[in-house]
């Protein structure tokens, strides 16, 4: 019988983990080459939903569908509303930022002349929903989306409007209704969101401004002391406490900084990192905050694997990258090329395992896995036993969650591969 391979031990006394490489070798997946624009992610890294750029010359041709995997991007299924109309205009919308709950099932998408669309079936059926979009040419501001966010499980949604100084809209009942907040930057506009998992932490960017946050679900915003960029992309950990944004590196604008600023005190201050400057388009955050991937515009794909202390260039092609995602755990990463297709790089996840006496019980924790983990207990390091009691996923911080009575003798734990 193969013995199990083990990620993780903990004994009650300390514990110690296996060191694993941070793989950077980048694939193609089996997805159309085509114009994406942005995708959303389970926490498990399995199930995907991607967006597609339609150019202006093509918008009178049915919209392209939203794509959607159940396999990490193995096989891809064309799904959604095939024709978003622009108030009177026999024109077609053009399709925005996407984003999902935690279990893949919840996703909400932004169109740039029309409504937003919610999902409760991972994409396989739509309803429009949001404020009431309008004629463009006289409403123009009112219906222009960026960016979208969702809390862990789905209900907390949050909706930023491209070309309007004023308008962050929040949902509490995954999308049915939407209330606008009191958001405003003397920006040009806003340029995307992030949530923590409960929702209550939000950050937003801006074109020409600083990085916005609210730390009571979008009810209150601050002005944060992040410099005036063009910031293109922040990306959060699940407590909010760990943020980071990207600025784009343009001279079209004037002197503006192209770099990555990262804050661990959810974003009552700000650090820029060593990345260098370059026309930043976009970055993802593992749950933890320790993992962070961020794509280049005409460029490369780099990583961290210290909160953005330090970065390194993936194995990936220099082209022109629009989004990335990552799995809770950071194992799986995902991107996409506007003209090409969407890739994707995996490692094997080496877990923490928590413990935490509580009363007359002790807690075990981890962070939701990409790949599947089964938890073991042992009184003697030799004999290995299936823990019985499910795994309880814990959206506030994305954790799974076992809770065990505390016996008082010596005892083992670890997470081991199926």
């Amino acid at each position: 019988m193969k013995a199990p391979k083990i990620l993780l031990l903990i004994v009650l006394s300390g514990f110690f983990t296996a060191n694993f490489a941070f793989a950077q070798a980048w694939t193609q997946t089996s997805a159309p080459t085509t114009n994406w624009l942005s995708i959303a992610c389970s926490a498990d890294g399995m199930k995907l939903a991607a967006v597609v750029y339609i150019p202006p010359d093509a918008r009178l041709a049915p919209a392209s569908p939203i794509y959607v995997s159940t396999n990490s991007g193995t096989t891809w299924t064309p799904t959604g509303p095939f024709w978003i109309p622009i108030g009177p205009f026999p024109e077609n919308s053009n399709w925005g930022n996407i984003a999902s709950s935690a279990d893949g099932a919840k996703l909400v998408v932004s169109s740039t002349f029309g409504p937003l669309y919610t999902s409760a079936d991972s994409g396989i059926t739509w309803t429009a929903t949001g404020p009431p979009s309008g004629d463009p040419w006289y409403d123009f501001a009112v219906i222009y989306w960026a960016g979208v966010a969702s809390s862990a499980d789905g209900k907390e949604l949050v909706a930023a409007v491209f070309f309007d100084n004023t308008s962050i809209y929040i949902s509490t009942n995954s999308g049915s209704t939407w209330t606008a907040t009191t958001a405003s930057t003397t920006g040009q506009g806003w340029s995307s969101v992030a949530s923590s998992a409960d929702g209550r932490q939000i950050a937003a960017t801006t074109f020409f401004d600083t990085i916005y946050i609210s730390t009571n679900s979008g009810t209150d915003w601050s002005a944060t002391t992040a410099p005036a960029a063009i910031w293109s992309s922040i990306a959060s950990s699940s407590d909010g406490k760990k943020l980071v944004a990207t600025a784009y590196n343009n001279g079209e604008y004037g002197a503006y900084p192209g770099s990555i600023y990262t804050s661990a005190d959810s974003g009552s201050s700000w650090i820029i990192t060593s990345a260098p400057s370059n026309s930043w388009q976009a970055v993802a955050s593992s749950a933890d905050g320790n993992i962070l991937v961020a794509a280049v515009w005409g460029g490369l794909i780099y990583t961290s694997t210290n909160s953005g202390s330090s970065w390194n260039a993936a194995d990936a092609p220099s082209t022109n990258w629009q989004f990335v995602a990552c799995s809770s755990d950071g194992s799986k990463l995902f991107a996409g090329v506007e003209g090409g297709g969407i890739w994707t790089a995996q490692t094997m996840p080496g877990p923490s395992l928590n413990l935490v006496p509580t009363n007359s019980n002790l807690a075990l924790s981890w962070l939701v896995p990409s790949t599947s983990f089964v938890l073991q207990q042992s009184t003697d390091l030799s004999s290995w036993s299936d823990v019985t009691n499910q795994p309880v996923l814990n959206l506030t911080n994305l954790q799974n969650e076992v809770t065990l009575p505390f016996s008082g003798s010596e005892g083992f734990y670890r997470l081991k591969t199926p």
